[in-house]
């Protein structure tokens, strides 16, 4: 059996069912959120012991992380082994019981510090959008903290159709759970246009950039990233040069107990793509990109999320 690559990764089969997923949702809510991450541990340990294809890509991607610091002088990053690749399948299964607690509207009940939101509000102050990129590392749901005053507005972009159980039942659990949510479709030629009239009233628009749609051609560029290259996609770039905005890098990560950290740094005033430059003007953006990832991944090494095998499409 082939392994699944960052193109093909939306192809892979969800494990679980719908029942599952809704019995989830009972029991958090029936036993609380200290019970359920008692019985998480259980369930994690089930999923890591016959999930082959996620234990062998948790294993690259920390053997790539380990090696690649102690190249650049990190030693005290995690070793590739099944121990340390269980504790990232749990960090795992933690990001997932919190977001259901952000997708049933309780975000109230974590603690949140933040790094760089005042950037947000002076956009906000001269009536400009942004737009946050983001990728697979830390919980991007917590992220929607940054519009818990409302002061923010905060519109997602996402291929959902890949979790379609999960997304069906998030969005049974209430009105609020798909607000401000933009499903990417391959057929609708009217996102962009919809994107910009949110930019042009001073929203904020956030979209995760490393992982290739499944929809889209194949247009990437080929990066180090920890120190092996690896194809990341261009869309979100090509994307942010025609809504013309300012662009940040934002994410959250969890620190503790109920507790994330949100964090939105400048990466640039405006994505340029002039004609003649245009794929190194793409390549300069994602490289900036992903030595941000690889940053994000030497202080929270358990929390990068993308278990298939990242790199083997680039070998």
């Amino acid at each position: 059996m082939s392994e699944a690559t960052a193109a093909d990764w939306s192809r892979q089969e969800e494990r679980g069912s719908a029942f599952w997923v809704r019995t989830g949702f009972r029991v958090l809510n029936l036993i609380g959120y200290p019970a359920a991450a008692v019985l998480l541990v259980a369930v994690m340990a089930y999923f890591f012991a016959t999930g082959r294809r996620s234990r062998r890509a948790s294993l690259e991607y920390l053997r790539h992380l380990h090696q690649y610091g102690r190249a650049t002088g990190c030693a005290d990053l995690p070793r590739p082994t099944l121990w340390n690749s269980f504790r990232h399948h749990l960090a795992f299964g933690f990001n997932v019981l919190d977001r259901m607690y952000f997708w049933q509207d309780r975000i109230h009940r974590f603690h949140f510090t933040w790094e760089g939101r005042e950037h947000l509000f002076q956009a906000r102050e001269r009536g400009t959008g942004v737009l946050l990129v983001g990728a697979h590392i830390g919980s991007f749901d917590a992220a929607r903290a940054l519009s818990q005053d409302k002061a923010l507005p905060l519109n997602v972009v996402m291929y959902r159709g890949h979790a379609q159980k999960l997304n069906a039942v998030l969005n049974a659990r209430g009105p609020g759970a798909d607000i401000n949510v933009i499903e990417l479709d391959e057929h609708d030629v009217d996102t962009v246009f919809d994107l910009e009239s949110r930019l042009a009233r001073g929203e904020i628009v956030a979209v995760l950039a490393d992982r290739v749609p499944p929809f889209s051609k194949p247009r990437t560029s080929r990066v180090p990233f920890l120190g092996v290259p690896a194809d990341l996609p261009q869309n979100v770039w090509i994307l942010a040069g025609l809504l013309k905005c300012p662009v940040f890098f934002s994410g959250a990560v969890r620190t503790g107990w109920r507790r994330y950290h949100v964090f939105v740094a400048p990466m640039t005033d405006r994505v340029a793509l002039p004609r003649k430059q245009r794929d190194e003007a793409l390549t300069g953006m994602i490289e900036a990109f992903a030595g941000r990832m690889e940053r994000l991944c030497f202080q929270y090494p358990f929390q990068w999320f993308n278990f298939f095998s990242y790199w083997s499409q680039s070998k």
